[in-house]
């Protein structure tokens, strides 16, 4: 973890030393940078810490030709074992100076004294990890981390990560023909919006079953895993927890060929419902993730039935896990039951969890007012969920405008150049856009 960056973070008045500490949390619990936590947590866009990242360090942000384009072969020398350990890769060379990636924190003198001892001098860029990590998957074809797959992907969107980090290399070429443009380039104004087709709200796309394992693991992030796995192989899912052994926990979710013949054809669907039963399970929030687009099958129909009754007759921790699940699992039927269960009298835990699931499902906030939520469900259960989302892009709180907007880019397979933390006329601007494709798509009279 570096304290460093932390206390510069702070010192500057970037964040809220609050949120600044609920990153480093999340850092010491999932490890990886500073800067990886505070991207999951969606509280900084790219572009505003990368310039950050900058600033604190003192070196200079790369171009896209030296971040994201084809990298050359690297010497022996500067192998990956080594540069692996200063946390650094080098993308480039000329006239005997080598331009290395690095990730911070950054160990500078160790970097440029590898780079001597292996004939160069160095020039060093900062990136966050995940662009590091991106940048050794080309380089040396390390796999990416499952983590990180799909935080590059939120970044720039599906189809741009792969075309631009993850294709199938072709054959390497000199070192000194790399691109070497450097050009005091500074970090992009706006982060770059997904470059994914819209797809209608019945219809998920399918994974490409002939793309490599990380492909595939990009494609199921965006879709909720509603798309065919390969039949010759399991698909694990990294969730970015460790385990007190410090290794990773894992999400598996068993190809075809393991599931029983009354499946139905959709063993993926069955194992995720096993996972949702097991409260003890780390991978448990991931599975009701992705099985919201798949509520319609027999095994999920099931688990929903199940999961209603623990949360309207159970009590204690089994109704508050139940309602946390059904929250996760976006149930909107649940909301009357869920505004009777704010009475006076209500546990503080039970109610919290109540709240919880009310402003996941709604995107809105009314504390734990049963009369100010039974106001809102009057007016607006009779309308579809997804303007309820459209209507929480204009919240006045942040985390729900981000909530509204993941779920509505995953719907619509785009963001419309919508961030949460825009200046309000640029979110409205692009909240618009939004609902001009609601009501294209929600007044079409026929939907495939």
């Amino acid at each position: 973890m570096s304290a460093r960056f932390a206390t510069w973070l702070i010192g500057e008045g970037v964040l809220p030393e609050a949120t600044i500490l609920a990153a480093s949390a999340r850092q010491l619990v999932y490890g990886g940078a500073l800067d990886t936590a505070i991207l999951e947590m969606g509280v900084m866009t790219e572009s505003a810490l990368w310039a950050r990242l900058g600033a604190a360090t003192g070196l200079p942000v790369p171009t896209p030709a030296l971040c994201e384009g084809q990298l050359a072969e690297t010497p022996p020398s500067m192998g990956a074992a080594r540069t692996g350990v200063l946390r650094t890769v080098p993308v480039a060379a000329k006239a005997g100076a080598l331009k290395l990636l690095c990730s911070e924190p950054v160990a500078a003198d160790e970097i440029q004294a590898a780079a001597i001892e292996s004939g160069f001098t160095a020039r060093l860029y900062v990136v966050p990890e995940v662009r590091l990590l991106a940048a050794r998957h080309r380089v040396y074809g390390e796999p990416m981390p499952a983590r990180y797959a799909p935080l590059l992907a939120r970044i720039l969107g599906a189809a741009r990560t792969r075309r631009n980090h993850f294709a199938r290399p072709p054959e390497a070429t000199p070192l000194e023909t790399a691109p070497t443009a450097d050009g005091g380039a500074t970090p992009l104004e706006t982060a770059p919006t997904a470059d994914v087709g819209a797809t209608p709200l019945e219809t998920a796309p399918t994974a490409d079953v002939g793309a490599t394992p990380l492909e595939q693991l990009l494609d199921l992030h965006l879709m909720g895993l509603s798309g065919p796995i390969a039949a010759d192989s399991d698909l694990e899912l990294d969730i970015g927890v460790v385990d007190p052994s410090g290794s990773p926990l894992r999400l598996e979710v068993p190809g075809p060929d393991h599931d029983s013949p009354d499946s139905g054809g959709h063993p993926a669907t069955e194992a995720l419902c096993r996972r949702a039963r097991d409260s003890h399970d780390k991978g448990r929030a991931l599975a009701l993730r992705a099985l919201r687009r798949r509520l319609a099958h027999p095994a999920a129909l099931t688990l929903l039935g199940e999961l209603r009754a623990a949360a309207t007759g159970g009590q204690g921790d089994n109704a508050i896990e139940a309602i946390n699940a059904l929250g996760e699992l976006r149930d909107e039927t649940m909301i009357p039951a869920l505004i009777r269960g704010l009475a006076p009298g209500t546990p503080p835990k039970l109610a919290e969890a109540i709240h919880r699931a009310l402003v996941a499902l709604a995107a809105q906030d009314h504390g734990r007012s049963r009369r100010r939520w039974q106001v809102w469900a009057d007016r607006n259960t009779q309308r579809p969920r997804t303007e309820w989302l459209l209507d929480g892009l204009a919240h006045k709180e942040p985390h729900i405008r981000m909530a509204a907007s993941e779920e509505l880019r995953q719907l619509s397979g785009d963001s419309f150049g919508y961030l949460f933390d825009l200046p309000k006329r640029q979110r409205e601007q692009a909240r618009r856009k939004w609902m001009a494709w609601w009501k294209t798509w929600h007044e079409q009279p026929e939907r495939p």
